[in-house]
């Protein structure tokens, strides 16, 4: 009797510690569970299949759609388009960037450019500011499809050198430049396009200031997934337009921004 007893109120202390682990937050073990196994269900080999030729699927479907939207309709960047993939065939862009201790690469669909210059209705009379333009492809796309003049900048000297020798060959106005983006001058600008991601804040609040001072009042200033408000001690970068488009790592948020105010005068848009 004495034994059972003490089984008994062995059962009674293990449910209430059970309880009183549930009322903290805490679940109790799994006794199913050996040691060292946990409930983390790992996909199947099919899953793994699918999500692969889903993948390449989406990506041979977005080449042909370029290759036929933009590509065949100018020969000049189809050279454009060729040359990059020659120059970067044995070194590719995220390495030269890890290289060069810089931001994470990343390239702006040509869909996206296409949608930037239709929202901030660019013509062949502006100038455009590629901050942190990688290989460039999106500078050749504006100059080529739109007619605009381009400045692109970046920290990674074959970027830029790259860049000016293809710029020539092709003939298209377009001029590169290896500066840090937190010292230019937007003086001359009309529409400046900042890839933001994974830019540090003290950053931002410095090229938001060089804006301040510099950029022409009208001006359009397009950033990816972050705005520039919060950055903004003058308030003079005002969310225009945001709209939600897909990059090569999904839907992300667009901010368009038009300078208000500031130390320019008068609108070169």
């Amino acid at each position: 009797m004495e034994r059972h007893k003490n089984r008994l109120d062995g059962a009674e202390t293990s449910v209430r510690v059970d309880e009183v682990a549930q009322d903290v937050g805490e679940a109790p073990e799994d006794p199913s569970l050996q040691k060292g196994q946990t409930d983390v269900v790992w996909p199947s080999r099919f899953e793994w299949i699918r999500w692969v030729l889903q993948t390449w699927s989406w990506s041979l479907y977005d080449v042909l759609r370029n290759f036929v939207r933009y590509d065949l309709r100018s020969w000049s960047f189809l050279k454009v388009h060729v040359s990059l993939s020659f120059y970067y065939a044995f070194r590719s862009p995220p390495s030269l960037t890890r290289q060069y201790d810089t931001e994470p690469y990343g390239e702006t669909p040509l869909v996206v450019a296409e949608r930037i210059a239709s929202l901030c209705r660019l013509q062949a009379k502006d100038i455009f500011f590629d901050l942190g333009c990688g290989t460039g492809r999106l500078a050749f796309w504006m100059a080529d499809h739109v007619g605009c003049s381009v400045h692109a900048f970046d920290l990674v000297r074959p970027f830029v050198a790259t860049g000016n020798v293809l710029a020539h060959n092709v003939e298209l106005p377009v001029k590169f430049h290896c500066q840090n983006i937190e010292e230019v001058d937007f003086s001359i600008a009309s529409c400046v396009y900042f890839y933001t991601t994974a830019f540090p804040d003290e950053g931002l609040s410095k090229v938001c200031e060089s804006m301040y001072h510099t950029l022409p009042i009208g001006a359009y200033v397009v950033t990816v997934s972050t705005s520039m408000e919060p950055y903004d001690s003058h308030q003079c970068l005002g969310v225009w337009k945001e709209v939600s488009l897909r990059y090569p790592w999904g839907m992300t948020q667009l901010f368009v921004h038009r300078k208000t105010h500031g130390g320019k005068s008068q609108s070169k848009v």
